[in-house]
């Protein structure tokens, strides 16, 4: 497989999310203002639902149905609501397109070691296990033996790896035309989808520990927002595209230097 082919893959995976995030953004505003409109203009003694949705499940125990979430939003809660949903489903998008980011590295990894077999054993010689790089889908299949009892939080022993194949890599993460530094970026980045995946989006600020004070500045600039009870939330909705252009510019970087070493093992 082409690198190019795996950086598009990427690109339209993460694409996809803005857009997405965008038209929902948009067309609730619309639907919203429209059905706001519709209203009785009359008092009424009773609240008109405009959005609404339940979860119905069988209980397999009992046989019954149950009906354990019901979520509907009306007039008089429809600013707190309608907010709810555009940043719940805009905290998806962002940490699914950092997955999609996370995808993107590891084929890499696959496509360079694909078409340079003697790498890992030139790299690491007290590797004793048989890695199998027959196809990119096995070489794939086995990045995840790489890990070879290395630190792996905020992907480094994926990186590790990244900057053995293209040690420019490393170099232009932090130099480069914006400028911006992208690996205190995947710091906080893989911070900020944890919180969103496995905290419901609430950010424990003890992950900042030894953080520095750009890696700060991003975490406040970009993601973060204080509820009245002092709870720490991720909050993606109003930066979500800049978020997405910065997973985007990273993955590219990456890609570009891993397509340049390839080619160099090419031509030797």
């Amino acid at each position: 497989m082409e690198s190019e082919l795996l950086f598009n893959k990427f690109i339209n995976r993460i694409g996809f999310y803005k857009a997405s995030v965008f038209q929902i953004d948009k067309n609730l505003e619309d639907f919203i203002k429209t059905r706001k409109a519709n209203l009785p203009k009359t008092d009424e003694d009773f609240v008109m639902p405009i959005l609404g949705s339940k979860l119905v499940y069988r209980n397999l125990l009992t046989g019954k149905n149950e009906i354990p979430f019901q979520r509907f939003v009306d007039v008089g809660n429809i600013n707190e609501k309608v907010s709810e949903i555009k940043e719940g489903y805009s905290n998806y998008c962002i940490s699914q397109s950092f997955e999609a980011f996370e995808t993107l590295i590891k084929d890499l990894i696959a496509y360079y070691l694909f078409n340079n077999k003697d790498f890992v054993e030139s790299i690491e010689p007290q590797i004793k296990y048989k890695l199998n790089f027959e196809t990119f889908e096995s070489c794939r299949d086995e990045i995840r033996k790489l890990k070879n009892n290395k630190d792996s939080s905020y992907n480094k022993h994926f990186f590790y790896w990244l900057y053995k194949m293209s040690p420019k890599i490393e170099q232009v993460e932090r130099n480069n035309f914006i400028p911006f530094d992208f690996q205190d970026w995947n710091i906080v980045m893989t911070g900020v989808r944890h919180s969103i995946v496995h905290s419901d989006s609430i950010f424990d600020m003890k992950k900042t520990k030894g953080w520095n004070d750009f890696q700060l500045r991003l975490l406040n600039g970009y993601f973060l927002k204080e509820n009245n009870d002092k709870v720490i939330k991720i909050s993606t909705m109003n930066n979500y595209d800049k978020i997405i252009e910065r997973i985007a510019q990273h993955g590219q970087l990456i890609a570009d230097e891993i397509n340049t070493a390839t080619n160099i093992v090419y031509s030797k």
